[in-house]
């Protein structure tokens, strides 16, 4: 079925928007967007689709597509990760230069808190929602750097708990986790159905969570003019913005509210779901509604600067493929064969689907070519490892040079967070001898806690190390054949090893002293052909753990404590001696080796450093952390004193050990406009809103609990 656009229908629609656009900037100080133009566009919600859907949406032209990560699908039991659909998608989407929305959301029965009804609402306990996104992002970080935390969590068959539950487990936690693992990456929320009573729920998720959210997301199926024909405080426009309009002063619009809180205010606002359902879908009538609906909303984007993305919903009618489907008719196409690998015979193209792809074909803003294009992976994190001193391990870092050192800078929460600067904080080190590859560690921890066996050491406090001696990771693989894990943990004042996968011996020393345990392990085949120059694949994280089991880690890269994926680790440089200038690095637009991946935002101080110190600059003598916490005199280079008298006894490990390794759902999908109905709406809405006005500041406020959640962006 064609369509030809009805003449004069956009430039009708500017006509009466365009005034009401311009007096709702002079009434909210001209805001303009926060974000850069590179997130502007149009994009609409695909779910999980058969790959000849994301072919056709590439053919409409829009640059963005909204995918469900349904987390009881990809985690369906505990550690237990299935990321082959999710694979499938964002490359088949990316692959078409196109970029994605990923929304994480919907609890799995195992993770749900006890008591909690059924289902994918249920609140999860806590620690497993970050967890699970850690996990996500650390995936995928190099291909989506948008995240959306849950779906519609105002409807309660999509968030059994209150606004307060969603913002303490699932923004908070969530949007830490986000910029701990891809401190680019961009955090959208908090994607509230428009419907009756939102308003105060989204002041309640602002209030709290506000700071957390990068960009602001909202779904609304109001319509616009000319689709609406109801009382004017109902319709699109002031469902976004309704300064312009003094008679709906008794009903906020999304503009109204953001502008209550200082953490919000200037932030841009995309809408992640809209559209106008089209019943019955082939009604010649709904279509052209449905046409322009589209047209409609997105001349409201153009003539609204902080309103920067929309999102129709939605990309397929769901009644061919679910026939109890209750809201079919949003979608821009009708399945009618397929799927195969040949989309364009599969769809029968809505009115609407032909109507967007000409209009994105006119306006460059919107199909997205001014954008900047999609920000480049982060360079992999480099750390340089300057020739270890003489002598044998002793559990230290005296014999590793000050600028071979950095401070772990990500912690992953698992069952608790930390509890402060002595609950953990770690200092690694490389160094490198021509028979070996050396990593010492000196740990923080106010309690150590390790009674595990070997092959369970990691439950402990413990350090793991893994290796991809050949570098030949692939992206999205696990460990390969000639892969190794090195696990150290101190038991009953033995170090203790376990290797596992892979067959490469290792060696360790380690103690503890004042609340600090420190580590060293030597690796002989680590570094085969160890000179100036030569690089190791590695990572390493250090777990912690309380009497509680494994509460959490700090890690170095991500690829082993969520999901074994080498892909994603780090490179020990092998440098010359002391005074010797490094050499060249491989990439030459990587950043310097000793800075990159030790500045970050959750980077903890050493302890008595004070908010000031830098925790990723290199350790020295002369007021870096060692100076702070007491090091001697002269810094890592004063020598190996530390177990003197002032410090305490020492507890040592017996003996070195050496080991020789043993061999080692369906898709629910975003049913948001599912129910869709008009909240009250006439004038007998605007009597009723009296009272809200009594009881409404509309003064714009600085909420004391949203400046406790600070995120600084880099």
């Amino acid at each position: 079925m064609l369509h030809a656009r009805t003449p004069g229908l956009r430039t009708d629609l500017v006509d009466r928007v365009a005034p009401l656009a311009l007096v709702v900037l002079g009434l909210t100080g001209g805001l303009v967007p926060s974000r850069a133009a590179a997130e502007d566009g149009v994009g609409v919600n695909a779910h999980l689709a058969p790959d000849d859907v994301y072919d056709a949406v590439a053919a409409l032209g829009v640059r963005w597509v909204r995918i469900d990560n349904n987390w009881f699908a990809h985690e369906p039991a505990d550690g237990r990760y299935d990321w082959g659909e999710l694979d499938r998608a964002v490359n088949r989407i990316i692959g078409h230069g196109q970029r994605v929305f990923m929304t994480v959301a919907y609890t799995p029965a195992w993770a749900a808190e006890p008591g909690d009804p059924g289902g994918q609402a249920a609140r999860p306990r806590a620690g497993l929602y970050e967890r699970y996104v850690s996990a996500v992002v650390a995936r995928y970080r190099d291909r989506v750097q948008h995240y959306g935390l849950w779906n519609e969590p105002n409807l309660e068959q999509f968030w059994s708990g209150s606004a307060e539950d969603y913002v303490e487990r699932i923004v908070l936690p969530g949007s830490a986790a986000v910029h701990a693992a891809c401190p680019e990456c961009v955090v959208v929320g908090p994607d509230l159905a428009g419907l009756g009573g939102w308003q105060s729920y989204m002041e309640r998720v602002l209030a709290r969570g506000g700071a957390a959210f990068d960009i602001i997301s909202h779904h609304t199926y109001a319509a616009p003019p000319p689709v609406h024909g109801g009382w004017i405080c109902d319709d699109f426009a002031h469902a976004m913005d309704n300064s312009a309009d003094p008679i709906c002063f008794y009903k906020p619009g999304l503009r109204q509210i953001l502008a209550e809180f200082a953490t919000t205010r200037d932030k841009t606002v995309w809408l992640t779901e809209t559209g106008h359902q089209a019943e019955p879908w082939d009604s010649d009538v709904e279509q052209r509604r449905q046409v322009q609906y589209m047209d409609g909303v997105l001349d409201l984007q153009r003539a609204t600067p902080w309103w920067t993305a929309t999102f129709f919903y939605e990309a397929l009618d769901c009644r061919p493929v679910q026939p109890d489907c209750p809201i079919d008719g949003f979608g821009f196409m009708r399945r009618q064969g397929g799927p195969d690998a040949t989309w364009d015979d599969n769809f029968l193209l809505k009115p609407v689907f032909e109507a967007l792809r000409d209009r994105l074909a006119d306006d460059p803003v919107l199909r997205g070519e001014d954008d900047a294009p999609p920000p480049p992976p982060p360079p992999p994190r480099t750390l340089g490892a300057r020739p270890r001193r003489a002598g044998p391990l002793m559990a230290d870092r005296a014999a590793y040079a000050a600028e071979s050192c950095l401070v772990v800078p990500d912690y992953i929460a698992l069952t608790a967070p930390r509890t402060g600067e002595d609950d953990l904080w770690v200092m690694a080190c490389a160094g490198w001898t021509p028979d070996a590859l050396y990593l010492a560690f000196e740990v923080v921890d106010e309690r150590h806690d390790n009674g595990q066996p070997d092959e369970r050491l990691w439950l402990g406090d413990s350090v793991q190390i893994a290796i991809d001696p050949a570098d030949d990771a692939l992206e999205g693989a696990a460990y390969g054949p000639d892969d190794a894990e090195i696990t150290v943990g101190l038991v009953g004042g033995d170090a203790r090893v376990f290797v596992s996968p892979g067959a490469l011996a290792a060696e360790a020393a380690a103690r503890r002293q004042d609340g600090r345990t420190f580590y060293e392990v030597r690796l002989p085949g680590a570094a085969p052909d160890a000179s100036p120059g030569a690089r190791v694949h590695l990572s390493f994280l250090v777990n912690d753990a309380d009497g509680r089991g494994r509460d959490g880690f700090l890690q170095w890269t991500p690829g082993i404590g969520l999901e074994k994926h080498p892909a994603s680790f780090g490179y020990v440089e092998l440098w010359p001696a002391e005074g010797e200038p490094p050499p060249p690095p491989v990439d030459a637009g990587a950043p310097p080796p000793v800075d990159a991946g030790a500045a970050t935002r959750d980077a903890a101080p050493g302890p008595g450093t004070g908010p000031a110190t830098d925790a990723g600059a290199p350790s020295t003598g002369d007021g870096g952390p060692d100076a702070a916490r007491g090091a001697p005199e002269g810094g890592l280079d004063a020598g190996a004193e530390w177990a003197d008298a002032a410090r305490g006894p020492v507890v040592e490990a017996d003996a070195a050990v050496l080991a020789d390794a043993a061999p080692a759902g369906p898709d629910a999908g975003c049913q948001a406009a599912v129910g869709r109905a008009r909240a009250l709406g006439g004038p007998a809405a605007a009597l009723l809103g009296l009272l809200a006005l009594i009881r409404r500041r509309r003064t714009p406020r600085v909420d004391g609990r949203a400046a406790d959640f600070t995120q600084s962006r880099a």
